[in-house]
């Protein structure tokens, strides 16, 4: 399997996670009444394509929005433990299962976060980790410099 299709294969796992994670937040906003939770639900599939700060972002924005509608009731516990619980579910457990064949990469991937986000901003976050595993296969395709491939596999 060649670096464009395993990248593609990267892409495709981990946006079908996101939307599989989207999905159970829109269930979630509906069955306990937050207004627009198509809308909620979405962002939370979408931000956490930005790792790190997608979750927390989405843990911010749906704890803002179910307070403003309820104001302190239970709900907006339900709301908020109900993205955590999906988000941490889906970050220890369901994307590490999904990738685990095919994309090895080590904890330098909380270094590469640090450096391109200092770099180039919050906007590069999105597509950090895709550039990462992207580097990954093609250095894999040259055996001169296994090392460095090595390296980024654990």
């Amino acid at each position: 399997m060649n670096a464009q299709q395993q990248l593609s294969r990267y892409i495709l796992t981990v946006s079908i996670v996101n939307i599989g994670l989207s999905i159970f937040s829109i269930v979630i906003f509906t069955v306990i009444g937050l207004d627009d939770a198509l809308l909620w639900g979405l962002i939370v599939g979408f931000v956490n394509f930005i790792p790190f700060v997608g979750p927390t972002f989405a843990v911010a924005a749906v704890a803002i929005a179910s307070s403003v509608q309820w104001g302190a009731d239970i709900k907006v516990v339900i709301a908020v433990g109900g993205v955590l619980v999906l988000t941490i579910l889906e970050s220890q457990l369901i994307t590490p299962l999904a990738l685990a064949k095919n994309m090895r990469i080590n904890p330098f991937i909380i270094v590469w976060l640090l450096i391109t986000g200092w770099l180039w901003g919050l906007i590069d976050l999105l597509i950090s980790v895709p550039l990462l595993a992207f580097l990954k296969l093609i250095l894999g395709q040259f055996k001169s410099i296994s090392a460095w491939v090595k390296f980024l596999v654990t």
